[in-house]
């Protein structure tokens, strides 16, 4: 754990994230926290909306979001879906190969199969999916630390635009957005706004970095793609891997919800701590070498959907869509993909590619 001189606490190692994360004397920046500390943050209704879904709740509030997306994202629940994204990450994969998309694979693929995969979920048209990758983006970006004035702008305005589409659009009878319809007089929240918001935003955001990620690391170490292509079990292993060794959340933030103590350090009630998710994933006393990315790996007990009450709900829905991509993407590459040309997003709390270039794909 790191102090510095202005009282910013870093949490670096696995066993002291864990604690946090886990520990119902931490919680989330939720609204309370934000009126007290935060002026003018209730101009901006990206961040008004934000603080109302189930990454912006703690206690009560946030059970009662996360029960209203267990059952569409069950593991059961997902597996069900698995032929359905499969078809739909076969016929991108095709069309990139035949070069009828955007050359940049982050563009093409791994900002797009993503939001393909919540418009499932949500029953939400795939035709409107590119529109909705769009605000997903813009709106997700409110979520750095310390966004610019332009950037709220630009989220205050993707997030007005997705509510009044929302409030417009037809769902599929099966999917989640109809049945929180259904329920809309169950809550005294508009719920399933909310939930569309968490599951664009933060469904993209890990997946779209998550994908490329695996790509590179493929690329960056032929012999762990040797072994992955010849043995597919290893998959699941493969993308555990990848979100120990180059997690999407480089880290997060988290409140003192009464007095408490890490390490022997105190904390105040209403006190900041960054959990550094890559640095605990990162952890000798955890992961036998843990510079080394080896698909084989045992040890796959990774933070990079986090821990606790705040674990990532969409968790087992990014695993599969990933698990679907590299299946797809042996068969369709035999070859693999070269890397060629990259360039890393800007940004604190994650990590991702703003370009993707790859060679091959002709």
């Amino acid at each position: 754990m790191l102090v510095g001189s202005d009282g910013i606490v870093l949490v670096t190692g696995y066993e002291p994230c864990a604690e946090v994360l886990k520990s119902a004397k931490w919680g989330v920046i939720d609204a309370d926290w934000s009126d007290a500390r935060l002026q003018g943050w209730r101009t901006h209704r990206s961040r008004v909306a934000f603080l109302g879904t189930a990454l912006g709740l703690n206690g009560a509030d946030h059970q009662r979001h996360r029960r209203c997306m267990i059952p569409a994202l069950s593991r059961r629940a997902i597996e069900r879906r698995r032929a359905a994204l499969a078809e739909i990450t076969y016929r991108e994969l095709h069309r990139f190969r035949a070069g009828l998309l955007d050359a940049d694979f982050a563009c093409a693929i791994a900002d797009r199969l993503p939001v393909f995969a919540v418009c499932e979920v949500l029953g939400l048209d795939l035709g409107d999916a590119d529109m909705l990758q769009q605000w997903a983006v813009d709106i997700a970006s409110c979520h750095e630390i310390s966004p610019s004035p332009s950037v709220l702008r630009k989220a205050d305005e993707a997030t007005s635009v997705l509510h009044d589409y929302l409030h417009g659009a037809e769902a599929a009878p099966r999917g989640l957005l109809a049945k929180l319809r259904r329920q809309e007089n169950n809550h005294p929240d508009d719920i399933a706004f909310l939930i569309t918001v968490i599951l664009l935003t933060a469904g993209w955001e890990t997946t779209s970095f998550l994908l490329p990620n695996l790509v590179y690391l493929l690329h960056r170490y032929p012999d762990q793609d040797a072994l992955l292509r010849h043995d597919r079990a290893l998959i699941p292993r493969a993308v555990e891997e990848t979100l120990r060794f180059e997690s999407p959340t480089l880290l997060d933030t988290r409140v003192a919800l009464d007095d408490t103590f890490i390490g022997g350090h105190p904390f105040r009630r209403g006190q900041l701590a960054y959990i550094l998710h890559a640095m605990a994933n990162r952890d000798p006393a955890i992961f036998d070498e843990p510079d080394r990315f080896e698909v084989r790996r045992d040890e796959t007990d990774h933070l990079a959907f986090g821990y606790g009450a705040h674990l990532c709900i969409g968790a087992q829905l990014a695993r599969m869509e990933a698990q679907v991509f590299l299946e797809a993407l042996f068969d369709l590459f035999p070859q693999g993909l070269q890397v060629t040309d990259v360039e890393y997003r800007p940004g604190l709390a994650f990590r991702g590619f703003s370009r993707f270039k790859v060679a091959g794909a002709g």
